[in-house]
């Protein structure tokens, strides 16, 4: 590789100018030290347990831990770990709810001298399975809901449960296991190339790393409270955890798979909410509930992650936050962090319909490469690579794939290149443009997938004989997933059949939202699919029940519209099912926001997801019509159980 061309970590004037507003209204902000990288993760914490031991470090829609109480917890269930398989650091499942003991747990695995991986309980015992034989544990640490879902996973697997009569009999204090802060402390498990996940291995001191990176960026203070959507088990959701809990910061969790968009405004103004992140698709879903001009008035920061960003999202952020508010627009891979970021406050104008991808963070550095691994200037178009002392160690027992994305730096210096796939080019000042993959891996909804992956496993199915998937981005249209299949000949190809095995063997993003059943994948002349030449799957009819029956109501008809125009799908009957036609959780919240806007009454995710048909969801909208039920439900306090008001 040529000499690089660098863009490191600063920022131009009105750039810093705008960062330098995003603090919190105290003025407590204290900077995050190199020097403080230095350590393990849970050194960092214990003094942020010391700092504030009655301040709320975490709190669920179950319950809340203040930093003592946190702290104590995460110590008994590491004495619970040393007691159960010793002090050898070594792979720990973690079998991860999105609530305060899962925290804790996280915590305590770290605190033992584990390495910490967690786990997607919506995941199928398929894809749990294949996780835990490639990272080879032998340890799980797992809650009394949880335990029967690890029976048979994989051969010598231990779980440890964890529950209040069991580590009440145990130590509080820390367990003072030595810890290096080169140890590794992460495997986080994404989308895999060869049709299996890999996981990416993180140290203690590359998760400082990235605590410091975002703590300068973003002033996290103490008195912040910031909001997890992303589970736990994501690496979204580790590194927002750390964000909080290293700088003495309340973590408040919400589930947004079981709770949905319609509660997320009033849950984010009840909570306090001062920085607030999510992927851009979420982030539309809730503009969909708001009515108010600026109904948010603590929170500080908005930063989208994990999509394109357009600038109808800048177009919501200027509307419905405070002018004070600043919108960060951040780039990531799990293999970095966060490593580019461009602020925007309500006086900014973006030119064109998506926003850059801004400048590198502190301690990063931006190369644009060509394919002979040479640097270009600036306008010139080739793949993202990150140069930083603060990469990921590499892949969890695949040294040919670590080697060939992580390069060594020809000045001879401790930092490393990651090659990201992704491909941009620089403007003359060092801001990024985003351009779209270099390969097959894609971000839907904030979720990394590896469009090879999903190949593999649609051609795994019965009856398929070959596949093809893109990703498709249709001008003023969800970015979505699309499946292409033939058959093998000797059965018709079940589309409900097909997607209901899919989702035993991928998690929700990963799945295709079409699939289409073609008589042959269109090929290039040297035999390559020939993606360009798949057809338009709009022109595609689709309706999965075994025979289509038209709505016949007012109600009806009006839920098919709604479906037809959020899944982009031209006919649909009333017992098609709302996830054979490619639904997700998000899509569901916008549907159910819509039918709020159209009928006046609230209808519950649980309910969406009992009822998933046109008939269905109809029928719930005519019993809430015709009983008056209005109102949507109470949020009550965990800490104290006590109602704070209708949604």
């Amino acid at each position: 590789m040529s000499d690089f061309l660098k863009h490191t970590g600063s920022l131009p004037p009105e750039q810093e100018l705008i960062r330098a507003k995003c603090f919190h209204p105290s003025g407590s902000f204290l900077a995050f030290t190199i020097d403080e990288t230095a350590q393990s993760i849970p050194s960092r914490f214990e003094k942020m347990a010391r700092l504030y031991p009655g301040q709320i470090a975490v709190k669920s829609q179950t319950g809340v831990l203040t930093y003592e109480a946190l702290n104590a917890t995460a110590n008994r269930i590491a004495h619970r770990l040393l007691k159960h398989c010793g002090d050898k650091s070594e792979p720990v499942a973690l079998l991860a709810e999105h609530d305060e003991l899962t925290v804790a747990a996280m915590m305590g695995i770290l605190k033992a001298g584990k390495i910490c991986m967690p786990l997607d309980p919506s995941h199928s015992r398929e894809r749990l399975a294949v996780t835990l034989n490639d990272a080879q544990a032998a340890t799980a640490v797992v809650s009394t809901k949880n335990r029967d879902r690890l029976t048979g996973l994989a051969d010598g697997l231990s779980p440890v449960v964890w529950d209040d009569e069991i580590h009440a009999a145990l130590p509080a204090e820390n367990p003072c296991v030595p810890i290096s802060p080169d140890a590794l402390a992460y495997i986080e498990y994404t989308s895999g190339s060869t049709g299996e996940p890999k996981g990416i291995m993180q140290s203690h001191r590359v998760k400082l790393h990235r605590v410091l990176r975002n703590t300068n960026s973003l002033h996290i203070c103490a008195l912040d409270r910031i909001a997890l959507f992303s589970y736990l088990v994501t690496a979204w959701g580790s590194q927002a955890s750390l964000n909080a809990l290293l700088n003495g910061s309340t973590l408040a969790l919400f589930d947004i798979r079981e709770a949905g968009a319609l509660p997320l405004a009033r849950w984010l103004r009840c909570e306090g909410i001062t920085i607030y992140a999510s992927a851009p698709t979420l982030f539309r879903s809730l503009a969909n509930t708001l009515s108010d001009t600026d109904p948010f008035p603590a929170i500080r920061s908005v930063r989208l992650n994990g999509e394109r960003i357009l600038r109808s999202d800048v177009e919501i952020f200027k509307q419905y936050f405070s002018p004070d508010c600043i919108l960060e627009v951040s780039f990531a891979a799990s293999e970095t962090g966060t490593f580019c970021q461009y602020f925007i406050d309500k006086q900014s104008m973006i030119a064109g319909d998506t926003v850059p991808l801004g400048y590198p963070q502190d301690r990063m550095e931006l190369l644009i490469v060509n394919d002979a691994w040479e640097t270009v200037g600036a306008g010139v178009s080739g793949e993202i690579a990150i140069k930083s002392p603060c990469c990921s160690i590499g892949y969890w027992r695949r040294p040919e794939e670590t080697a060939a994305k992580f390069l060594g730096d020809p000045s001879g210096s401790d930092a490393r290149v990651f090659m990201t796939g992704d491909l941009g080019r620089l403007r003359p000042d060092g801001c990024l443009e985003y351009l779209g993959r270099k390969d097959f891996l894609v971000k839907i909804r904030g979720h990394r997938v590896e469009l090879s992956e999903v190949e593999e496993t649609l051609r795994s199915c019965d009856g398929v004989q070959a596949a093809a998937v893109v990703l498709s981005s249709a001008q003023g249209k969800e970015e979505r997933l699309i499946g292409y299949v033939v058959g093998d000949g000797k059965s018709p190809i079940s589309e409900a059949a097909l997607r209901r095995d899919l989702k035993r063997k991928l998690p929700e993003p990963m799945v295709p939202s079409r699939l289409i059943v073609l008589d042959r994948i269109p090929t290039t002349a040297t035999g390559k699919i020939d993606r360009q030449a798949l057809p338009d799957p709009d022109q595609f009819t689709l309706s999965l029940a075994d025979r289509y029956e038209a709505p016949t109501f007012h109600v009806q008809e009006r839920v098919a519209e709604i479906w037809a125009e959020v899944l982009s799908v031209n006919r649909i009957g009333i017992h098609d099912n709302f996830f054979d036609l490619g639904g997700h959780s998000l899509l569901a919240m916008r549907i159910i926001s819509k039918i709020h806007d159209d009928f006046g009454t609230a209808v519950s995710m649980r309910s969406f997801l009992d009822a998933p048909t046109v008939a269905g969801l109809a029928a719930v909208i005519e019993t809430a019509l015709g009983s008056k039920q209005f109102s949507e439900p109470a949020l009550t306090d965990p800490a104290t159980g006590e109602d704070i008001g209708e949604l």
